[in-house]
């Protein structure tokens, strides 16, 4: 067996790796042992520290207490914290902006020092691809037409970037149910990652028609993240 991110012989692995981080979502769908070799899999924590971290998903899982690895409750990502004393949620640094409406006051924050936006594209191609490997198999996933995406995720170029689309819920609301799955309806092989308040799409294929078919989407707000 071969790792399907590196190349080699993969066959003395011993973790296997998770399609949708832990991190994310407690969970135990995890790709058969040695199909990413044990160092390309502890290389994608550092990709996956990244994906944690973006705003739209560190934020609403320190809102809803949303367990990480072992099922432990999180007591601080990013700029959110759980207050020791009272268990309340409060930030260690300062909103850049504040609205109010009849919803509630909402906030928005810079970026935390961990998230890196090169990284975070990187690990949704890396969620993506080990979906592909999954559901089609090993043997599909080291197609040499994939060969971008393998190194793209593993040994991608300084400032190296592939297009993502994003749709996002009205702000206030979490989805309670994440899934991931291909897109029967899309151009070419396309894999969405529904978080707690984003749909996220990945095109394997790089189909041209990507970018058209993301900015017809429905939704709350609709974005087309170029390369």
């Amino acid at each position: 067996m071969k790792c399907i991110y590196c190349g080699k012989e993969s066959s003395s692995s011993k973790n296997k790796a998770h399609i949708v981080p832990e991190a994310l979502l407690q969970n135990s769908v995890t790709l058969e042992l040695g199909v990413e070799c044990d160092v390309c899999n502890h290389y994608a924590k550092k990709l996956e520290n990244a994906f944690i971290h973006h705003n739209r998903i560190h934020i609403p899982i320190m809102h809803i207490r949303s367990p990480g690895k072992g099922g432990k409750i999180r007591k601080q990502l990013g700029n959110h914290y759980l207050d020791k004393s009272t268990s309340n949620l409060k930030f260690s640094a300062k909103p850049i902006k504040l609205t109010f409406n009849k919803s509630g006051i909402h906030a928005v924050f810079d970026d935390p020092k961990e998230f890196c936006e090169l990284k975070f594209r990187r690990a949704l191609y890396h969620i993506a691809f080990n979906y592909l490997a999954w559901k089609l198999g090993s043997e599909t996933a080291n197609l040499k037409k994939y060969d971008h995406l393998r190194q793209y995720v593993r040994f991608a170029k300084v400032n190296e970037k592939l297009p993502y689309g994003q749709v996002s819920l009205p702000n206030g609301q979490i989805r309670k149910k994440l899934s991931i799955g291909f897109v029967e309806s899309a151009p070419g092989i396309v894999v969405r990652l529904q978080t707690f308040a984003d749909d996220f799409y990945m095109s394997l294929d790089s189909n041209i028609e990507f970018k058209n078919w993301v900015n017809q989407l429905s939704g709350h707000e609709v974005f087309y993240h170029e390369i």
